[in-house]
């Protein structure tokens, strides 16, 4: 059981760390579009 969750461990801080990078990205992203459209319009 202990070793089963410490395989569960780090990979879920893995992937919680690529999900942030992710927001992170998409933030940015969505930040520089809705910016780009103020200036369009």
């Amino acid at each position: 059981m202990p070793a089963g969750h410490s395989r569960i461990g780090p990979s879920v801080l893995i992937r919680w760390d690529l999900l942030f990078q992710a927001v992170d990205v998409v933030a940015t992203v969505s930040a520089r579009h809705l910016v780009t459209v103020w200036i369009g319009e």
